[in-house]
């Protein structure tokens, strides 16, 4: 019921910043943002998903040099699961990583802001997004941290270099970023790339 009503009051400050002109400075969004977010951690401090169990699962395999490695996740979520657990006697594993699901939920107005050239108004509707909040701070998951990735490495896109390229892509759905890296690569543009080694323990 508690979650029925937060939404709904949710939805309906939504509602009422789309239909005005917001004068709130960026910076006062950011910090109730970030507020709002702890507030609700702690109004559902005992919500989770299982997916918060799987991070501190796979934090446990590398704490034990476990081999093994079970996660549907990228190997940067094990070794957050890891510090988790390391600092477990200082701070609540659920409560550490939902506040670190936080604090790259609110970067995300960052992009969202320079994105929508500076537009208050959207802003405010994602510091707002029910959605997000829920995923984030009552679930634990950590879908704040690639989407956050994913829309800054929209800002640094060269725009005079890949406007050209967006009319040919065809996919509107998850394999958008992969068709545009490929048809930037077709049309001769430089693509950065992070090497990563992997190397497969004895034991």
């Amino acid at each position: 019921m508690l979650l029925f009503v937060y939404t709904f009051v949710s939805l309906v400050l939504i509602w009422i910043v789309s239909k005005k002109d917001i004068k709130i400075p960026f910076s006062l969004i950011i910090v109730f943002a970030f507020f709002l977010r702890l507030f609700i951690t702690f109004l559902f401090l005992t919500s989770k998903s299982d997916d918060i169990d799987t991070f501190l699962r796979d934090g446990r395999y590398l704490l034990d040099r476990n081999p093994k490695y079970d996660a549907s996740y990228f190997p940067f979520v094990g070794y957050l699961g890891m510090i988790t657990l390391y600092l477990k006697n200082i701070l609540h594993p659920y409560i550490f990583l939902k506040i670190i699901f936080t604090i790259f939920d609110v970067a995300i107005l960052f992009p969202i802001y320079y994105l929508s050239k500076k537009n208050l108004q959207s802003v405010l509707i994602y510091a707002l997004n029910p959605i997000s909040i829920i995923v984030t701070n009552i679930h634990g998951q950590m879908e704040s941290i690639p989407l956050f990735l994913f829309l800054l490495s929209l800002f640094f896109f060269r725009k005079n270099k890949i406007l050209p390229i967006l009319p040919k892509i065809k996919s509107p759905h998850w394999f958008w970023d992969t068709e545009i890296c490929v048809m930037a690569s077709i049309s001769g543009l430089k693509i950065s790339q992070v090497p990563v080694l992997f190397r497969r323990r004895a034991d």
